[in-house]
């Protein structure tokens, strides 16, 4: 692009988003007295808004039901995502007709909708119809390929497209075209070419068109905005690739850069020539044209739809340049810029890609500041696992709203589980989870928080530079260089610290700064924010000459620079002495510092008039935001140690503090003193909880006073019964293993998932399951079920029951049997029926009456089906009734029900069981002069619901473990009662294998044993009460 022409683009950008900040602002809450006004019922738009998974076939009345249950959970709104699985047409006229009926229910329930682009991800294909529609969207090719070879012959079958020599004698260099491959993932098309002119439009074109058509006069009220998911350049290349390569990437090289990138193609793979300006030159080419390409034309229209465009990149993956090439850049073309934060594991080192990847959600939040953005999305918790408990949860998103984060996106909330369906990244924030009646608690705490943090601003007035195109210089795509990790390691680990020691800062991308940056008398601004001090941090050994432009005029007008690197010794990829000049032209102004001592940087960086440390750095892990109002300044303070509390002191302009307790929204008193201005304070964070302080000038009207709590007053009261303990729901039984017969095989004590693989494989289907993270283009998988009688099957289940179970409980017996349409179900060789209306855990799981039919001994089970259906996904079945579970050789027995006791519900035999157990005491209180908690020191499970005198008091999920239950005392015998609700973990598992990694993925239930072992060698959690209850007494001051 010629200077003018993107001068001019530059300006046109920057009139947009002016326009669009205006909007912006004059929605957002900016004083202390409005935020009180909300937060005890936030609105819908600062609670959780899941991916809703649409994955079946699509139905109103399955609408109607999720979405009330949505809203009970305290949900604001759901993200309408199309996923593998699905059934209904994506993009059909019947696809727009169940939207627009969810639009319309949602504005009943005063929800809101957002529009996921893509049918599954990475977004940019439209589910298959960009490749349909417009094939040269990926048949020009999107990469090179490198290979030494020593004879030329070998490149008879290849697209070559350069040869050079190598630097042995007798050896080329070769590199020829490569071609997406097909992938069922993209409905059976290769992947497209994001920087082909005409792809993004079409994609947009295709994605939009219905939505535009059905419900254009929604956009920017019940319809929120659009999702995108992952776009990346990455995805279209072939396994071989080394370059990403588009059509007019030569041309598009030399225009901007004056030289020939074919000639020095070498470069990009091997420290050869003028390898490292090669490198910098290409990969800010990339970038620039993904921006020009792909986020300008999103950005302008949503701009002009009244809609707001969110979403994520790969930012994890930074600073490798293929993954996280520079996600500031294209934050700013995004009203409510993401991120993705999966799994369940949190890096207190900062160095992870996932929870504890400081810079990521910091990089997020602080470009967001710059470009004016209120709110930032995160895609959060997929693939936690069905094990995660409310304490984890709100932990993992209490550390990435600390950091910038105020809109939470929980990924996924399952439409359907049928199937492979159940096991799509878990866990499922649905009317599914046994825990779910309880949500509405996570709902109400994250729409306060979100609420809050969406409250006024923050301001900084440090910038740290972001090493981006260090990285670059390093990067080929055939070798891994260590420098590109030592400088992860480096500038993660710097973060980290700055975090830890409290120290407030915003980081800068060079992109950003080029696009948006100018340099004055008040200092270096970019957007909405201006910087006095900026910071080269560890590790940078690269500026870009437009960089070197600003930072020189910013020292003219008198800035100042902290550098804790000396070795910035490249410009734009080349060596160049010049800023190392410009460090000895302004030595007052350019200060050097060891990056080890954060004392001397926090004095440098930080606001004399702030005051914000953790007390004892070993004890809890503190992050902090500080946002402004127009009446003072919110601190929100969290503690991201799980276990260990912490501890923190602040000295901050103002007359006034008080706390709003984030579990009720209202205004609670704090201890503080007052000081030149300034008030100090100290408060403990509990492990995994968090405070949120108002510093202002004066304390509202309506005020609670501090809880003070002497332990040493405190009275143990002794129960008069013994403590009765009771199972809520039916025990479970899940067979995993089963026998499958077809015309061509009987196999006996087959893993579930292994069975299902043989079906498929019989079958010749040419997708295998194709449910299976794949997803279906217009109707393809429906048009290949058209099997013939040929293809029949059978599967056999068998349990066992004990004689020790009574008749009267073994009558009760029924059993839960996955797409009752596919086959025909019988017991013990008789045909049964699915009970009217009947369902369990999913209302697609009927249930079946079988203690009729079964009896002591052996029992089977047989599914037999006439003929193979696309539907046909073997899955365990489940037994439920009133029975206790024995480890035998093979699995479980059945038998009679044993007398619960304290510790592991396995313990108990209910190695399965999801669902709740109550332990009651009964307590006889005098009188009521006092503060009654129930306290619960050590207990295993995702929440715990109190009950005193048959009324829920109240729930138990995160420290402090008690609840003030006095209100819901009577004087004389009183009832209480803790309910353990577990998770859906050992209910479905998996089983067969220890829980390691940080995510647990669809293949993670693919390792089993091939025959099934003992019940002994099955893997569960425990979940349960492990010591007593208390009840805690304490005399009113």
């Amino acid at each position: 692009m010629k200077k003018s022409t993107l001068l001019l683009a530059i300006l046109v950008v920057a009139i947009t988003f002016t326009s669009c900040q205006t909007e912006t602002d004059s929605s957002q809450i900016r004083t202390s007295t409005q935020l009180l006004d909300l937060i005890q019922d936030p609105p819908a738009s600062y609670r959780p808004a899941p991916f809703w998974d649409w994955n079946d076939q699509i139905t109103e009345s399955e609408i109607d039901f999720q979405m009330k249950k949505f809203k009970e959970g305290g949900v604001g709104g759901v993200f309408v995502h199309p996923r593998p699985g699905l059934v209904t047409e994506y993009l059909s006229e019947e696809w727009n007709r169940l939207f627009t009926y969810t639009v319309e229910v949602a504005r009943k329930l005063e929800m809101d909708v957002w529009i996921y682009d893509e049918n599954s991800y990475p977004s940019g294909f439209a589910g298959g119809h960009v490749q349909d529609r417009y094939p040269d969207s990926y048949r020009h090719g999107t990469g090179l390929g490198y290979k030494l070879i020593t004879n030329l012959s070998d490149t008879a079958d290849m697209e070559v497209e350069a040869l050079f020599p190598g630097e042995e004698e007798g050896t080329y260099q070769l590199f020829y075209k490569t071609h997406p491959t097909k992938s069922w993932w993209y409905g059976g098309f290769p992947y497209v070419d994001l920087l082909y002119p005409g792809v993004t439009d079409t994609f947009m074109r295709v994605t939009m068109e219905g939505y535009e058509k059905y419900n254009r006069e929604d956009f920017g009220s019940v319809i929120k905005g659009v999702f995108t998911d992952e776009p990346n350049l990455e995805a279209a290349k072939s396994r071989g690739t080394a370059i990403r390569w588009t059509p007019d990437l030569y041309d598009q090289f030399e225009q901007r850069w004056g030289y020939s990138l074919k000639e020095n193609l070498p470069s990009l793979v091997t420290e050869s020539g003028n390898w490292t300006k090669v490198r910098h030159d290409y990969f800010t080419l990339m970038l620039e044209l993904f921006l020009d390409r792909w986020a300008m034309p999103w950005f302008d229209y949503t701009e002009a739809n009244n809609l707001a465009w969110t979403g994520h990149y790969w930012e994890h993956g930074w600073p490798y340049p293929g993954d996280g090439i520079d996600e500031s850049a294209f934050y700013m073309y995004h009203q409510m810029p993401g991120v993705d934060m999966l799994g369940r594991s949190y890096d207190p080192k900062g160095l992870d890609q996932q929870w504890g990847n400081t810079r990521a959600v910091r990089e997020l939040g602080r470009a967001a500041n710059q470009s004016g953005s209120t709110r930032r999305l995160s895609e959060t918790w997929g693939g936690a696992g069905w094990q995660i408990s409310f304490k984890e949860l709100k932990r993992l998103v209490d550390w990435q709203v600390s950091l910038g984060v105020n809109f939470v996106n929980p990924h996924l909330s399952y439409y359907s589980m049928q199937g492979v369906r159940k096991y799509d990244y878990p866990p499922t924030f649905s009317y599914h989870e046994p825990w779910w009646e309880n949500f509405s608690m996570l709902g109400d705490y994250i729409g306060r928080i979100c609420l809050a943090m969406s409250t006024g601003e923050q301001v900084n007035n440090t910038l740290i530079l972001q090493p981006n195109s260090t990285a670059w210089m390093y990067h080929s795509a055939t070798k891994n260089d260590k420098r590109i990790l030592d400088l992860s390691t480096t500038f993660k680990t710097f973060i980290q610290s700055l975090e830890a020691a409290q120290i407030e800062c915003d980081l800068g991308s060079e992109q950003v700064m080029k696009r948006f940056g100018n340099a004055g008398p008040k200092g270096l601004t970019i957007r909405q924010r201006t910087y006095n001090l900026i910071v080269i941090p560890p590790g940078m050994r690269n500026l870009q000459e437009t960089s070197v432009n600003l930072l020189e005029s910013y020292l003219t007008a008198g800035g100042k620079v902290l550098a804790l690197s000396d070795s910035v010794d490249y410009i734009d990829g080349a060596q160049n002495p010049k800023v190392g000049e410009l460090a000895a032209s302004y030595p007052e102004q350019w200060i050097r510092l060891n990056n080890t001592d954060l004392e001397p940087l926090k004095a440098e960086i930080q606001n004399p008039d702030i005051d914000i440390r953790q007390i004892d750095l070993n004890q809890g892990q503190i992050f902090h935001q500080r946002r402004h109002l127009d009446d003072g300044q919110l601190l929100f303070v969290v503690n991201s140690d799980l276990d260990h509390t912490g501890r923190i002191s602040a000295n901050i302009p103002g007359k006034v503090v008080y706390e709003i307790d984030l579990q009720t929204g209202l205004a609670v008193q704090v201890k503080f003193s007052k000081k030149s201005g300034k008030v100090s304070f100290e408060s403990e964070v509990p492990g995994a909880g968090s405070r949120l302080f108002v510093i202002t000038n004066r304390l509202p009207a309506e005020i609670t006073p501090s809880a003070g709590y002497n332990q040493n007053a405190a009275i143990v009261l002794e129960p008069f019964d013994s403590l009765n303990i009771k199972r809520l729901k039916e025990n479970v039984l899940t067979v995993d293993y089963l026998e499958l017969e077809t015309r061509q095989f009987n196999k006996k004590d087959l893993y579930y998932m292994n069975a299902m693989y043989d079906l498929f494989a019989f079958s010749e289907l040419p997708t295998g399951n194709p449910w299976q993270h794949k997803i279906q283009f217009k109707k393809q998988y429906l048009e290949m079920d058209n099997f013939d009688s040929s293809t029949w099957f059978k599967a056999r289940y068998r349990f066992t029951i004990d004689p020790s179970l009574s008749p009267d409980l073994l009558k009760d017996l029924t059993a839960v049997i996955e797409r009752p349409g596919i086959w025909t179900v019988s017991i013990n060789g008789t045909l049964i029926e699915p009970q009217k209306d009947a369902w369990w855990l999913d209302r697609h799981f009927p249930v079946y009456s079988i203690g009729h039919l079964a009896k002591p001994g052996e029992n089977m089970i047989e599914l037999t089906a006439d003929r193979m259906s696309v539907f046909a996904e073997i899955m365990p079945i489940y037994i439920l009734g009133d029975f206790s579970l024995e480890p035998a050789q093979k699995g479980f027995t059945i038998s009679a029900p044993n007398e619960m006791a304290l510790g592991s519900w396995v313990e108990s035999g209910l190695p399965f069981y999801s669902n709740q157990v109550a332990y009651q005491s009964k307590y006889h209180i005098d009188n009521l002069d006092a503060t009654y908690k129930l306290q619960v020191e050590d207990w295993k499970g995702s929440v715990a619901e109190v009950w005193v005198n048959g009324a829920k008091a109240g729930l138990i999920a995160w420290d402090p473990m008690e609840l003030d239950i006095t209100d819901h005392l009577k004087v004389g015998d009183n009832s209480v009662e803790l309910r353990v609700t577990g998770t859906l973990k050992n209910t479905l598992g998996y089983h067969h294998r220890i829980q390691t990694g940080w995510i647990d993925s669809p293949s993670s239930w693919n390792q089993a044993p091939a025959q099934q072992p003992g019940g002994q060698d099955y893997i569960f959690f425990d979940y349960g009460l492990m010591g007593k209850l208390k009840l805690i007494s304490q005399p009113h001051p």
